[in-house]
C-alpha cells in the first residue's frame, strides 16, 4: 500500500512540474516574443521558475518525510514483532537516560526526538534501536568590505542517527568512545594528541580515534581480541560510546532499510566481544 502510494505522489509530482512548464510554454506564445514584453517574459520566466523549484522542493521533502517516513516506521514495528520485542513510535522518555552519552549532549539544541524504538530484554540486557534526529542553530558572523557594519546568518542544522544502546549488568566499562579516523581527527590529533595509542597495535591507533579520561581502564576493556575484532567491524561512519552499564553502537547518518540488518547484528556482534557473552538470539533480517 505504501509503495502504491509513493508511486501515485511521484506521478501526481511529475503532472505539476509538467504543467508549470506547459504553463510557461502557453504564455510565451500567446504574447509573443518582442522587445516590448522582453522583460516581462524574463520576470515571467523566473517567477514560474521559483514555482517549479518550490513544488519540486514540496514534494521531495514530503515524499521524504512523509511516506519513506511511514514505510520505515512500519518495518521497524514488523521488526519489533518478529523478534519478539516491543514497539513505540515516540521514545523520548528514554533521552533522560542516555545524557552521558556524547552524541546526546548538546549546546544551543532547540529539538532532539526519538522515533521507531524497538526495545526488549535478552538474557539480562535490555536492548533498544531507534532513530534520533536533533537539530540545532548556528549564526554566522560576517562584515561588509569596508569593516563599518555586520551581518549575522542563521542556519538550522538537522542530524539523524540511528542507534542500538544496550542496558546490561554484563557492561562495567569506563566512559570511551570509538570511531574511525577522518582528515579532522587526525589534524586535530596532530595538535592535542587526545586519541588513546596502543604500541603493541600501531595499525589500530593510525585508523581509529579512541577516547576517554581513565587510559588505563579503556586499554583493559580493549584487549588483543576487542582491537582485532574492531578492525572488521568499526567502518567509517560507525562510532560506538560506553560509560557504566551502557553501550551505545549508531551510525552518524540513517541506517538505510536494505542496510538494516547487517548494521543492527555488527552491534550485536562487537557486544558480544567486549561483554565476552554470546546473546541467545537467532540472527535479525529485516
Amino acid at each position: 500500500m505504501l509503495i502504491f502510494k509513493s508511486v501515485i505522489f511521484k506521478l501526481f509530482g511529475l503532472f505539476l512540474r509538467l504543467s508549470t512548464f506547459i504553463l510557461f510554454l502557453y504564455i510565451i506564445l500567446s504574447i509573443g516574443i518582442n522587445t516590448d514584453n522582453f522583460f516581462m517574459i524574463i520576470i515571467l520566466m523566473i517567477m514560474l521558475w521559483m514555482i517549479y523549484r518550490f513544488i519540486d522542493r514540496c514534494i521531495d521533502y514530503l515524499d521524504y518525510y512523509y511516506l519513506q517516513g511511514l514505510r520505515r516506521t512500519k518495518k521497524m514495528n514488523e521488526l519489533a514483532r518478529n523478534i519478539e520485542m516491543d514497539f513505540v513510535l515516540n521514545g523520548n522518555y528514554l533521552l533522560s537516560e542516555l545524557r552521558n552519552f556524547e552524541i546526546f549532549t548538546h549546546d544551543k539544541v532547540f529539538f532532539e526526538g526519538i522515533k521507531n524504538l524497538v526495545r526488549g530484554k535478552v538474557d539480562n540486557t535490555v536492548i533498544s534501536i531507534f532513530d534520533y534526529r536533533y537539530s540545532f542553530i548556528i549564526y554566522r558572523y560576517g562584515y561588509s568590505g569596508d569593516f563599518h557594519t555586520s551581518s549575522e546568518t542563521r542556519h538550522k542544522i538537522k542530524k539523524d542517527h540511528t542507534i542500538v544502546y544496550f542496558l546490561s549488568e554484563l557492561l562495567d566499562l569506563p566512559k570511551f568512545s570509538l570511531h574511525r579516523k577522518g582528515l579532522g581527527d587526525k589534524i586535530a590529533n596532530f595538535f592535542t594528541k587526545r586519541d588513546i595509542q596502543f604500541e603493541s597495535n600501531l595499525d589500530f591507533s593510525k585508523y581509529y580515534s579512541l577516547r576517554g579520561e581513565n587510559e588505563d581502564s579503556i586499554k583493559r576493556v580493549f584487549n588483543k581480541e576487542l582491537l582485532s575484532f574492531e578492525k572488521s567491524i568499526v567502518n567509517k561512519g560507525i562510532r560506538i560510546e560506553g560509560s557504566g552499564n551502557k553501550l551505545i553502537y549508531y551510525q552518524k547518518k540513517p541506517v538505510k532499510l536494505k542496510d538494516m540488518s547487517s548494521f543492527i547484528n555488527s552491534g550485536f556482534q562487537f557486544f558480544e566481544v567486549i561483554t565476552m557473552h554470546q546473546l541467545h538470539f537467532d540472527k535479525i533480517t529485516i
